[in-house]
């Protein structure tokens, strides 16, 4: 973005939240890009994906919320690295709008959009998998196909490294650290 062509339309020291938008007007097309390009960020995908599941479009067969269980484990596990351990603002570049968050609202960003819903699939995995005794966990298992193909997919649209900058060391920690909870 051009420095000319930008305005500060909101920043806020307190939770250290600023959000940057062009110049130009807003147009209700503009709007809708600028919500449709959060679907570069893989917490987008995987929200969707739970809100999908909740509504039953997705069945919430033991099979579909073990492997959504497992996608959110990688993202509440690299969202912990962004956050915590490598603390520093997070760019989020949308079609026509760029927000910077740091400190405090990052804080609150990762809470409401990674970890209460991991929380949320922990819940169903609990009352749909583990507690009920007609379930037999011995056959639920990770659709490795279809997690290796979203990951694939998400991977070639949009570079990680550059999206969320951590190095491809942080994801594959990440996503070694899942497979091993979930006894791969």
């Amino acid at each position: 973005m051009n420095q000319n062509n930008v305005e500060k339309i909101y920043h806020n020291d307190r939770i250290y939240l600023t959000v940057i938008k062009e110049k130009k007007e807003s147009t209700l097309k503009e709007n809708i890009l600028s919500i449709f390009s959060g679907l570069k960020y893989l917490t987008i995908w995987i929200l969707i994906i739970e809100y999908f599941l909740l509504v039953n479009i997705i069945p919430r067969t033991p099979k579909n919320i073990i492997n959504i269980l497992f996608l959110q484990v990688i993202v509440s596990i690299c969202s912990s690295y962004i956050t915590y351990i490598h603390p520093k603002k997070q760019v989020v570049k949308l079609y026509n709008r760029t927000l910077i968050l740091e400190k405090r609202i990052m804080y609150i960003f990762d809470v409401l959009f990674h970890h209460i819903p991991l929380l949320f699939m922990l819940y169903l995995y609990y009352t749909k998998i583990y507690l009920p005794p007609n379930i037999n966990r011995k056959n639920i298992k990770l659709d490795l196909t279809i997690l290796i193909f979203i990951s694939l997919v998400y991977v070639y649209i949009n570079d990680p490294k550059e999206l969320y900058q951590i190095s491809y060391k942080v994801i594959l920690f990440s996503l070694t650290t899942a497979l091993l909870l979930f006894r791969i």
